[in-house]
C-alpha cells in the first residue's frame, strides 16, 4: 500500500472508489499500480464491470476521473479493454474523444471498432479538430488512407485543415492523400490567421514538403502578421530550406513583416549564425536592413546577446554604434541586458562611449539601472576620464539615482568611490 498512499491522484480517486463501490471488500492493496490501466487490478479484479456500474449510478465520473481514465485506455490499452468499455465510451463525449485518443495513438483496429459506436462519424473535439487533423498530426499513414475514404478534411474552430496539420507533422505521403482530389490553386489554403501549409512545413524543417508545394503553386504566401515561409524557416534555423527558398527567389530575403522585419532580423534574433550568413550572402549592405524600430541587425544582436554573430556583424557596419528611433544604440542595448562581451567589443571600436538616447541617459544609466556591476566596472575608468561620471537624464536622474532606485546598492558604492569626496559623501548619506 506503500505507493497508493504516498501518491495522491491515486489516494483521492482511491477514497472515491471506496465510497462509490457497493462491496468495498473486493478492494485490496492489489489495487496499487503502475500506471492508470492497471490502476484496478483486472486479473484479480473485474474492473470493467466496477466501471459500467459506477459510471451509471454517478455520470459526474464520466467528465472527471473515469474520463481520465477511459481517455488513457484508448489511447494506450488494448482493443479487449476498449471492448469491454464501449457502454461507457458510446456516451463519453469530452473535449477529447476515446475515437481521438485512437487516432492519436494510430491505433487503426480500435479505431475501426470504435466509429460504429459513435452517431457522427465527423466527430470534433473541443478545437473543432476531427480525425484526420489527429492522425495526420501524427502521422499515421495508414489510418489517414482508411478515414479520408469516408472523410473529408473540414477546417477546425482556427480554419485550419488536416492539410495543416500533415505540414507540421511532417508527412508528405499524407499530405499528397488529402490533395489528391483538389485543384493546384487549393492545396495551401489560409486559415484564420492567414498561415498556409507551407508556412508549417517551412516553420518545422519539412524540406520535402516545401518543395513540393513551392513547385506547385510558385508564390510566396504571407500570413496576418506579413510572415513569409523564409522568415519562419530562418526564425526557426532551417538553413536548407532558406538556401531552397532563395534559390527560387532571392528577393524573399527584402520582405519586412508587419514589425519591419527581414528575415535576416529573424535569424539574428533567434541566434542562427549559418542563416544570417546565408541570408546576407553577397550582399555587405547590412545597414540597409532596419526593422519597424529603426533597429539594425548589431542592434539585435547586442540586445539578445549573440556574441558570435555581434563579433562578424561589427566590421560590416561603417557606423558601429548607430541610434534606433529612441536613439539608442548597441552599446545602450548590450550595457541594458548585462551581455558583457558586446559591451566590451564596443568600447574597444568607439570614440563615443557615452552616447545619449532621446531621454538623454547613457549607457552607464542602463547598466546601473538593470545592476550589472561589471559592465559598470568597464566603464568607470572610461567615463571618469572622457565623460562625465554621473550625469543626470532629462529627468534630473543619475546613474547613482537609477541604481538607488532598484536597490543595486554595490553598484552605488563602486561608482561613489570614484566621484569627488564631497559627492561621495552626500551620496552615502542618501543610500
Amino acid at each position: 500500500m506503500k505507493a497508493f498512499i504516498t501518491n495522491p491522484g491515486l489516494f483521492m480517486l482511491g477514497r472515491k472508489i471506496f465510497a462509490l463501490l457497493d462491496n468495498s471488500t473486493h478492494l485490496s492493496s492489489r489495487l496499487v499500480c503502475k500506471s492508470w490501466c492497471e490502476f484496478l487490478d483486472y486479473e484479480f479484479f473485474d474492473w470493467p464491470n466496477i466501471l459500467l456500474r459506477t459510471s451509471s449510478q454517478n455520470s459526474e465520473l464520466l467528465s472527471n476521473e473515469w474520463g481520465e481514465l477511459v481517455q488513457k485506455i484508448s489511447r494506450d490499452g488494448s482493443l479487449k479493454e476498449v471492448k469491454l468499455l464501449v457502454p461507457i465510451i458510446a456516451n463519453y463525449h469530452p473535449e477529447n474523444t476515446p475515437l481521438h485518443q485512437a487516432a492519436y495513438a494510430g491505433d487503426l483496429d480500435t479505431v475501426l471498432f470504435l466509429l460504429p459506436h459513435f452517431q457522427h462519424q465527423n466527430l470534433v473535439d473541443s478545437e473543432g479538430n476531427g480525425l484526420l487533423h489527429v492522425a495526420s498530426l501524427r502521422g499515421h499513414l495508414e489510418l489517414i488512407r482508411y478515414i479520408s475514404m469516408f472523410q473529408s478534411d473540414k477546417p477546425n474552430n482556427k480554419s485550419e485543415l488536416a492539410l495543416h496539420s500533415a505540414c507540421i507533422g511532417g508527412s508528405l505521403a499524407i499530405y499528397k492523400i488529402l490533395t489528391s482530389k483538389m485543384k493546384e490553386e487549393e492545396i495551401n489554403p489560409e486559415s484564420e490567421d492567414g498561415t498556409t501549409p507551407l508556412h508549417n512545413a517551412a516553420r518545422c524543417g519539412h524540406k520535402l514538403i516545401v518543395k513540393y508545394i513551392y513547385a506547385k503553386i510558385k508564390v510566396n504566401p504571407v500570413d496576418k502578421e506579413g510572415m513569409t515561409p523564409l522568415h519562419l524557416a530562418a526564425q526557426h534555423g532551417h538553413e536548407k530550406i532558406c538556401e531552397y527558398l532563395l534559390k527560387m527567389d532571392k528577393k524573399l530575403a527584402y520582405v519586412q513583416n508587419t514589425k519591419g522585419e527581414y528575415p535576416v532580423h529573424l535569424a539574428t534574433q533567434n541566434g542562427h549564425y549559418e542563416v544570417m550568413k546565408l541570408l546576407l550572402h553577397n550582399n555587405q549592405r547590412c545597414e540597409k536592413f532596419l526593422n519597424g524600430k529603426k533597429e539594425t541587425l548589431i542592434h539585435i544582436a547586442a540586445k539578445t546577446g549573440q556574441d558570435a554573430m555581434f563579433r562578424y556583424l561589427l566590421p560590416l557596419f561603417e557606423d558601429k554604434n548607430p541610434g534606433d528611433e529612441y536613439r539608442l544604440t548597441p552599446l545602450h542595448l548590450s550595457s541594458q541586458a548585462g551581455h558583457f562581451e558586446i559591451t566590451e567589443m564596443l568600447l574597444d571600436y568607439l570614440m563615443d562611449s557615452s552616447p545619449k538616447d532621446i531621454r538623454n541617459r547613457t549607457p552607464l544609466h542602463y547598466a546601473c539601472m538593470h545592476g550589472h556591476l561589471d559592465i559598470v566596472k568597464l566603464f568607470i575608468p572610461i567615463y571618469s576620464v572622457h565623460a562625465e561620471l554621473n550625469p543626470p537624464d532629462e529627468y534630473g536622474l543619475t546613474p547613482i539615482k537609477y541604481a538607488s532606485m532598484t536597490g543595486h546598492f554595490e553598484v552605488i558604492h563602486t561608482i561613489a568611490k570614484f566621484l569627488p569626496e564631497d559627492q561621495y559623501e552626500k551620496i552615502l548619506d542618501l543610500v
